[in-house]
């Protein structure tokens, strides 16, 4: 007997993390279809299919949980701009520094 006979004998139960219910309906088949069909239809017409007050619950809280992650990036985004010049102002100081010394 193979080794691989042996390992599909054995069966590991995983614990599934726990997933909020906004979250978990982003993984519903159904609501996905929806989402492709919908985003398909406005890449035809190039416009919004539905304006956003007439949206859907289901699209009301995946539109709130997109433009969430789109605001933490931008505040993550920010803050490295702010610490890449922080770092790149203290660079310029220690070579200002250098270059004092040895002269």
């Amino acid at each position: 007997m193979s080794s691989f006979a042996s390992q599909d004998s054995l069966s590991v139960e995983h614990d599934k993390p726990s997933v909020s219910p906004r979250v978990s309906i982003l993984f519903d088949p159904d609501i996905i279809s929806h989402l492709a069909k919908v985003s398909a239809a406005a890449i035809e017409e190039e416009e919004v299919v539905r304006p956003e007050d007439n949206a859907t619950p289901i699209e009301s809280i995946i539109r709130a949980e997109i433009e969430e992650k789109i605001n933490r990036y931008n505040q993550q985004n920010e803050f490295q701009i702010c610490l890449f010049k922080h770092n790149m102002a203290i660079s310029a100081l220690k070579a200002k520094r250098y270059n004092n010394n040895r002269t």
